[in-house]
């Protein structure tokens, strides 16, 4: 063989080798990537909201999700007939709107893991939550919010540590639990001259901000709390907490708890003799008002962050009943169906001031642009400070006689109905 062929011969073999050494390397590599986990995916920033085209109108999705079963069912389920009943109202009475709503709702039971599981499913169709009820619930999401991952407007919670300049995804319509509290201190103060007032509260995130909040309203007020107790969250276990109370004889208790503890507990001071005790509560308490006056006489004083649904001669409280008539006949009015009800009307009335797309910035950038507006009676102005709407709390002394406005500090006063000078949030 001559010295030419044999160079050819040898490299044509060295360029095999590098060749298969190239693949062999390559079959490596791909190996080695399908066994490797996949990189995390990075959250969602856009709250653009999706809509379909349903008879020549945007339907815009809104999620909800509520406590339908469980301990505060009936709260939840309140809150949900309150802004079906606005939403089906626009779909099904003639208007000029370019949009419609559609509420999803899920069913939490008012455990956190189970929300954050509805959350995960739910924002699949729409970044748009509205009407997350409860302190705890609210805490169990923030992360979803701070990610912008959604948008909660108008949550049933009062929790001062939620209304910060760290929530811009978060917008609260009702009043805070320390201008609930403080509408009950000063209603005890100065309308049935008891000063001496202790607190019952639940052992949650719920009952530690309000109880932060009692402390912070009787300083105010120049007062010391006469006696603090609490119950365990989702227990009835009130017995330890009545005997606390009981022992140091307050002319007044403020209430932080739901319906069955508050029950339990009102009739375990009753039964220790204290019926000259005035029990106050907030607006969680209403539920309790009917079956103790029925079954023991003792009228329950409770605060509300929205006006009277069966006596108050406003707008939107006309407006309520009327479609509570109408639509739901068979359905009863209450301060959460209304809550309900208020809530879907503010969002419907600030989507009409936006345009196709509808995202949740738009939304919550026209509700923070409201100030000093009178919207169908309710006063409302944002607060950046606190991100909240209203600060109006009414008192409901438990014997049929129209809620009462009140003023923190100050007098309480009877509601009046406010003058109308334009329709709608952009007066």
């Amino acid at each position: 063989m001559r010295g030419q062929d044999r160079q050819a011969i040898l490299g044509e073999y060295k360029k095999g080798l590098r060749m298969r050494a190239f693949l062999l390397m390559t079959a490596l590599a791909t190996s080695l990537c399908a066994q490797a986990p996949a990189p995390e995916a990075q959250a969602s920033t856009d709250l653009t909201i999706q809509t379909k085209m349903v008879s020549g109108k945007h339907e815009i999705p809104v999620c909800a999700s509520l406590p339908l079963k469980g301990e505060v069912s009936i709260m939840g389920n309140a809150l949900f007939d309150g802004m079906s009943l606005f939403f089906n109202k626009i779909k099904k009475e003639k208007n000029d709107l370019p949009f419609t709503y559609a509420l999803t709702t899920l069913d939490d039971e008012a455990e956190i893991t189970k929300t954050r599981k509805n959350i995960k499913k739910l924002q699949s169709s729409s970044p748009l939550f509205l009407s997350l009820a409860g302190t705890d619930i609210v805490a169990g999401i923030l992360k979803y919010v701070t990610r912008n991952q959604i948008c909660a407007l108008f949550p049933i919670d009062g929790a001062t540590k939620h209304r910060t300049s760290e929530t811009q995804n978060m917008l609260f319509f009702r009043a805070s639990y320390e201008h609930e509290i403080d509408a009950l201190i000063n209603y005890s103060i100065n309308e049935l001259d008891k000063k001496k007032i202790a607190i019952f509260y639940e052992g949650s995130e719920w009952g530690e901000d309000a109880l932060a909040s009692f402390k912070r309203v009787l300083k105010k007020y120049k007062l010391t709390s006469v006696a603090e107790a609490s119950y365990p969250q989702h227990t009835l276990n009130v017995t330890k907490a009545a005997d606390t109370i009981a022992a140091k004889a307050p002319q007044a208790i403020i209430c932080i708890a739901h319906a069955r503890p508050a029950y339990n507990f009102i009739r375990q001071i009753i039964n220790k003799g204290m019926y000259q005790t005035a029990i106050l509560g907030l607006s969680q308490m209403f539920y309790v008002q009917k079956p103790i006056k029925n079954s023991r006489g003792i009228h329950i004083i409770t605060s509300s962050v929205v006006p009277d649904p069966t006596k108050s001669t406003l707008k939107i409280a006309q407006e309520y009943r009327a479609d509570m008539k109408k639509y739901f006949p068979n359905k009863t009015l209450s301060p959460f169906s209304f809550e309900g009800y208020i809530n879907a009307a503010l969002l419907v009335e600030a989507t009409k001031l936006i345009q196709s797309p509808f995202t949740a910035e738009k939304i919550i950038q026209t509700l923070q642009g409201l100030k000093d507006i009178n919207f169908k009676g309710l006063e409302l102005s944002f607060d950046p400070a606190t991100r909240t709407l209203s600060r109006g709390v009414w008192i409901n002394a438990g014997n049929d006689t129209e809620w009462i406005k009140a003023k923190n500090k100050a007098a309480v006063i009877k509601e009046e109905p406010v003058v109308e000078h334009q329709e709608g949030v952009a007066a």
